[in-house]
């Protein structure tokens, strides 16, 4: 049987990058400027108020928020005395920085638009930049079609993303030092004119995905696996 939804919190202007910590359901609510939070009995907290439009949220080994400000393109952390610029990614992202993920190791992974989308100019690619604690950021993925939605499987090895612009989820091996490489297609969507936005969440027991419909209201069409590798499969039946 379907599960049963019930609306939780309303209200809002443009929820993003949702991520589940310590009980409740983080967000942020981008175009009011501000990270929430919200419990399963529909109490929301506002934590923290981002002028510049929050996005990716993650946290570092000691429970410090780490929150994207998108249109200044920087990486904040909150401390106790409030919002510290942790990186400025002005230099390294080719337009407004978007969605991330961060490993156990407290190393934010932070893509961006790649082109001014809203003012619909040319497509650009887009980067990945790391954010290693107390050291220089740095570009480790280029050539990214609007990179948007990132886990990382839970031994740590592998970091997938969503390209959004290319209706295909894309897997690296994480090296030691944070770098990325042996670039592969890990999940691929029927292409389309309006490319198919997938969203995704990865547990140790399944992978969650949803596509968007396109401008034709017709459903989605399936998505095919490519590439399986032993340090990320999930099995065929949780795929679908």
């Amino acid at each position: 049987m379907p599960a049963s939804t019930r609306v939780l919190l309303d209200g809002l202007v443009f929820p993003e990058g949702p991520r589940w910590h310590a009980g409740k359901l983080w967000f942020s609510d981008m175009h009011a400027h501000c990270v929430m939070t919200v419990d399963l009995a529909g109490r929301a907290e506002t934590v923290v108020e981002v002028p510049g439009q929050p996005s990716g949220l993650g946290w570092l080994p000691d429970g410090r928020l780490l929150v994207v400000s998108m249109t200044d393109r920087r990486l904040l952390r909150l401390d106790p005395g409030g919002l510290t610029v942790a990186a400025d990614l002005a230099a390294l992202a080719s337009f407004h920085c978007n969605d991330m993920v961060v490993d156990a190791r407290g190393r934010a992974y932070v893509g961006n638009f790649g082109f001014d989308l809203h003012a619909a100019a040319p497509f650009h690619a887009a980067e990945l930049v790391l954010v290693p604690p107390g050291a220089a950021p740095r570009v480790v993925a280029a050539d990214l079609a609007f990179p948007n939605g990132c886990v990382i499987t839970p031994d740590g090895g592998t970091l997938i993303v969503g390209e959004s612009g290319a209706a295909r989820l894309t897997a690296f091996t994480i090296a030691a030092d944070g770098s990325l490489g042996e670039r592969r297609v890990w999940l691929r969507g029927h292409q389309r004119s309006e490319p198919i936005l997938l969203a995704f969440q990865y547990t140790p027991s399944k992978l969650r995905l949803s596509v968007r419909r396109d401008r034709s209201g017709l459903p989605a069409p399936l998505l095919q696996r490519v590439h399986p590798r032993p340090t990320d499969v999930i099995p065929p039946r949780e795929l679908l």
